[in-house]
């Protein structure tokens, strides 16, 4: 029985193409000699045999595997084999009889807004997405972004987590075909919720998610990357011209990118779904720039992208329409960041006592009981920023920024994914899976 089963495209293994960039025959190197000591098998479809009628055979060694690695690329998003004939299969297994799915991520993709469409075995059409799964590639940086010897590295990491994985499902019993069970009724979203880590988490109206109260904290972060040692260490100790930045446990996490927020969101909701803490139909994740509006108090925004949203609604502010702010209206560069950074600008006369973030909570709430909207960190939102789909939307303003244009409650930044600054945090919503998408 073939127990690994890589699902990929052909334009990520090209028969012509230098040694480096064919992505699964280096897998299959790491794979083979662990498939051989732990007495498994490894197939991918070049391994069907002349005279074999191909997608008879690649639909029978799918359906017995007990693994499958996803080859994530552009090309394989584009593929409309994997999605018509292999996805489905894949997802209605996982569903069904928890078939392990593990990503691997060689290229810049937008894996996580691609829907795929299964039929589970009582009929019921359902989606999920490839952002649903943990994956290799994602806090640490796609593969073919990496120099070689952090690409071999992470090839290994994943051929150790397949190996672990078919010896967790030998031990587990299959089921001879899948049982039709009516589905669950969906959890409602609870109106409070505080979960493994002690973040707290309200509803905002015109939202259908409960928001984070506060930006995701140092210790929220270091126990995500506590159970995922090979998470980016960026994040740990910051400073910047020699003073720290996040100088302790309840100060916001900075220094972690687009990818970073959103693996954490994923990690956390599959830890709580393992440990039951978490009803199956909710799921972590980052707010979508609408959703941000609304939770800071803006009133409904005309424009297709944020870009189009942008700083378009002048004279409001998370804190009213005073400017320069009031005092307690939130950590900006101010006196104190002057006295630590005497050459940037600060804004005059205000003082919060912060040079750099301050711990979360110790400004007033906002009328829905948020924190730090206003400054802090930057907190990176689930959308592209405009249509280029280059570049991802931060809001609200750090502890480093003065522009009177830059602390509306409209104004949008933006950068890449995969960048890391100390003025860059995030914040989680908490919503029925699939929401944002």
């Amino acid at each position: 029985m073939a127990e690994v089963f890589i699902c990929y495209a052909r334009k990520d293994n090209p028969k012509d193409a230098h040694e480096r960039e064919r992505w699964v025959d280096r897998l299959i190197v790491h794979l083979k000699p662990i498939a051989r000591s732990h007495k498994f098998t490894v197939f991918h479809d070049d391994d069907v045999q002349r005279g074999d009628q191909w997608h008879q055979t690649i639909q029978g060694k799918l359906n017995a595997a007990r693994v499958v690695v996803l080859v994530v690329s552009p090309h394989f998003l584009n593929s409309e084999y994997i999605t018509a004939k292999e996805m489905p299969v894949i997802l209605r297994r996982h569903r069904e009889e928890g078939l392990h799915v593990i990503p691997i991520h060689i290229e810049h993709s937008i894996y996580d807004s691609v829907q795929y469409d299964f039929i589970t075995s009582d009929g019921t059409s359902s989606q999920a997405s490839i952002g649903d799964f943990q994956g290799i590639g994602v806090s640490e940086g796609v593969l073919n972004s990496l120099e070689a010897a952090k690409q071999e590295k992470l090839l290994t990491v994943l051929a150790k987590d397949v190996q672990k994985c078919v010896a967790q499902s030998k031990g587990q019993a299959r089921p001879s075909r899948p049982a039709a069970v009516p589905t669950p009724s969906p959890s409602p979203l609870p109106d409070r919720w505080t979960n493994s880590l002690g973040m707290i988490f309200v509803p905002v109206p015109r939202t259908d998610v409960r928001f984070g109260i506060w930006p995701v904290r140092v210790q929220d972060y270091a126990a995500y990357a506590k159970a995922n040692p090979n998470v980016d260490r960026s994040w740990e100790n910051p400073q910047y011209q020699g003073v720290p930045v996040t100088p302790g446990p309840e100060h916001p996490v900075v220094n972690v990118s687009w990818n970073d927020a959103t693996a954490f969101c994923q990690w956390l909701t599959q830890h709580e779904r393992r440990t039951r803490l978490l009803p199956p139909n909710l799921a972590y994740r980052l707010p979508t720039d609408l959703e941000w509006s609304a939770a800071v108090g803006l009133p409904p925004e005309s424009g297709a992208t944020p870009k189009d949203r942008h700083g378009k609604i002048p004279d409001v502010f998370p804190w009213g329409s005073q400017w320069p702010p009031p005092a307690g209206s939130g950590n900006f560069a101010d006196e104190s960041f002057k006295k630590a950074f005497p050459n940037l600008n600060h804004i005059q006369g205000y003082e919060d006592g912060f040079p750099a973030t301050s711990p979360v909570g110790r400004f007033k709430p906002s009328q829905h009981g948020l924190y730090d909207l206003a400054g802090n960190v930057w907190e990176w939102c689930e959308d592209w920023y405009d249509s280029s789909q280059k570049y991802r939307v931060v809001r609200g303003g750090s502890w480093g920024y003065v522009g009177r244009a830059l602390l509306l409650s409209s104004s949008r930044y933006d950068d890449e994914p995969y960048e890391r600054i100390v003025t860059f945090g995030f914040r989680v919503v908490l919503g029925v899976e699939g929401s944002a998408r």
